[in-house]
């Protein structure tokens, strides 16, 4: 809870630094990035983990190590961006499940 202004400024600061060296494209890329790496592990750990500096770092991790070997043979058989999209809203979901099933109990 306390770590949540410094989140948000370093995620402003790390959105406005590709804009400004890699332009649009380089700040779509690091914001989709974000989005498929990161904030699908981040709902699956906010069941597990209360510290919100601690989740981030961990979805950083976890999501660099665990959703490209999600993607990676799905993407063999199907088209990679219906892989991406798959993978992301699956764990994403997996995600709001444990927050549902955590509440409940």
């Amino acid at each position: 809870m306390k770590f949540r202004q410094l989140l948000l400024v370093c995620l402003v600061v790390v959105a406005l630094v590709s804009l400004l060296t890699l332009g649009v494209v380089g700040l779509r890329t690091v914001v989709g990035m974000l989005l498929v790496l990161v904030v699908p592990v981040y709902f699956i750990l906010s069941s597990f983990v209360s510290d919100d500096l601690e989740r981030v770092v961990f979805s950083l991790f976890l999501g660099v190590g665990l959703v490209p070997a999600l993607i990676y043979w799905p993407a063999t058989v199907v088209s990679l961006k219906i892989t991406v999209v798959v993978v992301a809203l699956v764990l994403v979901a997996i995600g709001f499940w444990l927050k549902k099933k955590r509440s409940k109990s």
